[in-house]
């Protein structure tokens, strides 16, 4: 697999540096390309979605998806520390409930069902959408919390532009990307390579192994991860082709939890995956035919007296299609219809067998602008695993426009969804549960926005409030024998509310942006299989109830300075909530200079995270960085 990657990477790499230095244009003349948008009828404007912005995106350009969103979304990341394994918890629901696409397709792990986000580097996405609740019901079953989109597009206002990336920064961690792309009429291409290293051995105060403080540093925490995504792209008239690869490799030490003394206990993980989406699509039209594999292999040289050693090797191999047509019945209603099929094998030495899972999926939405005002959104979709039938899923959502200046719209929505078991809960041996059920949601939110607009003022207000319940939880609970047990046991609401408030200022030659978010999530337990359960009416461990997070964004000129505060509330560590790790808060703060000669920018970002040194973990037992520097130098060139 490896060769395969190096190979790919110099075959690419030769491709589009010749077609970019070989072309020479004499007799054509470049006219601007003039873009025409207008709104179409859409069902996610009856939703909460977010975009992250592309200034913010940049900034975090050699970092991971788990950082950003981390310190940028509302969304809680449970990391086990830099490089290490990083999973979400999207209103107070499991990791295994919210979903990923990239570009369309589902990336989520068909045996664990959740995403690494420390394995997707920030530099290969160029659109990042989260959506809340039942935003992204015609594209996934399941996401109970909520989805990501992750997008790669084409630009075709540049004949030629390269980007180069270099950073460096505290416990030796280095950050190398080339991001090169090509257009000629027509067509399109890009290459994104991307490689960091770090030994990630910060010092820290242990307060919990022994009787007394004492400083450690963290070890058998090295990481490595190297990639490319290639893409190509092909117009004509009103459609668009494209084929787009992914490839990449990730090789990292899982460190032990601070409470564990044995010197001598080494665990490593190496991850690999292809990805490979092929895109057509019209006016009305959009195919997608995917394949993915992944390769997870797991060596500890710890060994367990009941089931013998932990190495572990996994494969996956999903091949996905998907059929998507939009009708517009006039300029008030229109029609989308789906179908996808998705297939999966899996090869690994924890099941009985080789293993196979078939999905089918169709829906049907009806959009409507019932007036100026008002717009509908009813989606009904059907799912079939492996022939058996999954009741129909209703999903209803209105927007509704109070008033025009300023702006203020109600948004409401309800839907019912299912999350089938994984393929790891069904047939991992020991402890998988072939008997088990569908976990079943019912969510529901409502929204008030309010936008006002002057020329030199913006200022908007969000404010949702949202409810889910989900019954059937699964969780692993330890059985009568020596392994845990996958089971249906739990019935869990989780309500709350997200506040949001941005403002944008421009004095003179100066842009202030400013936003605030405040989060309140209850998510509890409210079913319980006997009386000496103590988890009822209890909050779920590691979902934080508050959640805080504040931006400051000015730019000078050239020079611009982001200061970000972001608070997390404790979570609990045990069912019973006699046990929690601390609430912490963490400021960082980016420098960012930009020098302009010609067509080509050299930006210096010296970024500073964790400024006042504050020790806090985001999983118990296992110790964040304290503060900590990244300079990088970003060259841009464009042609």
């Amino acid at each position: 697999m490896r060769n395969k990657i190096y190979f790919l990477i110099s075959f690419v790499l030769l491709f589009n540096i010749n077609i970019a230095f070989s072309q020479n244009i004499k007799d054509t003349i470049n006219i601007k390309e003039v873009t025409i948008n207008s709104e179409r009828l859409s069902s996610s404007l009856a939703y909460k979605k977010v975009i992250i912005d592309t200034i913010v995106m940049q900034t975090y350009i050699n970092s991971s998806l788990s950082e950003l969103l981390s310190e940028k979304s509302s969304i809680y990341i449970k990391s086990y520390g830099q490089g290490s394994m990083a999973s979400s918890s999207f209103r107070g629901t499991k990791s295994t409930h919210t979903k990923v696409a990239w570009n369309g397709v589902d990336i989520n792990s068909p045996m664990l069902g959740q995403i690494d986000f420390s394995l997707v580097p920030v530099s290969f996405i160029d659109e990042i959408t989260i959506n809340f609740g039942a935003n992204s019901t015609d594209k996934f079953s399941g996401a109970l919390g909520g989805s990501i989109n992750l997008k790669n597009k084409a630009n075709w206002n540049e004949n030629f532009s390269l980007k180069l990336s270099q950073s460096a920064g505290s416990f030796d961690t280095y950050n190398s990307i080339v991001n090169i792309a090509y257009k000629k009429k027509s067509f399109n291409t890009k290459t994104k390579l991307y490689y960091q290293s770090s030994k990630n051995n910060f010092s820290f105060t242990n307060k919990v192994l022994y009787n007394h403080e004492f400083t450690e540093i963290r070890e058998n925490a090295e990481y490595l991860q190297k990639g490319i995504l290639q893409e190509f792209y092909y117009r004509q008239n009103n459609s668009i082709m494209s084929l787009r690869f992914w490839l990449q490799n990730n090789s990292r030490n899982i460190p032990k939890p601070i409470v564990v003394a044995d010197a001598h206990r080494e665990e490593k993980q190496s991850n690999d995956f292809a990805r490979t989406v092929f895109e057509w699509r019209n006016n009305n039209i959009q195919f997608l035919s995917a394949f993915i594999f992944e390769k997870m292999y797991y060596q500890s040289n710890y060994i367990n007296t009941d089931i013998g050693a932990n190495n572990s090797l996994n494969k996956s191999y999903s091949y996905d299609n998907k059929l998507n047509y939009e009708y517009d019945i006039n300029q008030r209603f229109k029609l989308k219809f789906g179908i996808s099929n998705k297939f999966v094998k899996i090869e690994t030495n924890n099941y009985e067998k080789q293993t196979t899972r078939n999905y089918l999926s169709f829906y049907v939405n009806f959009i409507s602008n019932i007036s100026s005002r008002l717009l509908m959104s009813l989606l009904v979709k059907q799912d079939v695993a492996d022939k058996k039938y999954t009741p129909i899923i209703p999903t209803l959502g209105v927007n509704y426009k109070i008033f025009k200046n300023p702006e203020i719209i109600l948004k409401a929505n309800v839907s019912r969804n299912y999350n089938m078991p994984t393929l790891n809960d069904l047939y991992w041996f020991p402890g998988g549960n072939p008997e088990l059920e569908n976990e079943k949601g019912l969510t529901g939110e409502i929204a008030l926005l309010f936008n006002r607009k002057s020329n030199n003022k913006n200022i908007s207000v969000e404010i949702t409030s949202f409810y889910t319940k989900i019954t059937d939880w699964i969780i692993w609970q330890p059985s009568d024998y020596y392994y845990w047990k996958a089971k249906n046991i739990k019935e869990v609401s989780s309500y709350g509310f997200e506040s949001t408030v941005k403002q944008n200022y421009i004095i003179n030659k100066t842009n202030i942006d400013f936003n605030i978010s405040y989060i309140y999530n209850a998510a509890k337990n409210t079913k319980t299989e006997d009386e000496l359960d103590n988890s009822m009416n209890k909050q779920l461990i590691y979902s934080p109830i508050h959640q805080i997070n504040t931006n400051l964004r000015i730019i000078y000129n050239k020079f611009s300075i982001i200061n970000s505060v972001h608070y997390i509330g404790k979570r609990y560590t045990q069912t019973d909530n006699l046990n929690s790790t601390p609430a912490y808060i963490i400021n960082d703060i980016d420098l960012i200079y930009r020098f302009v000669f010609g067509k080509s920018i050299l930006g210096v970002q010296l970024k500073l995270n964790n400024l006042f040194n504050k020790y806090y973990e985001s999983i118990q037992y296992y110790p964040m960085p304290g503060r900590n520097f990244h300079i990088s130098l970003v060259y841009r060139f464009v042609k």
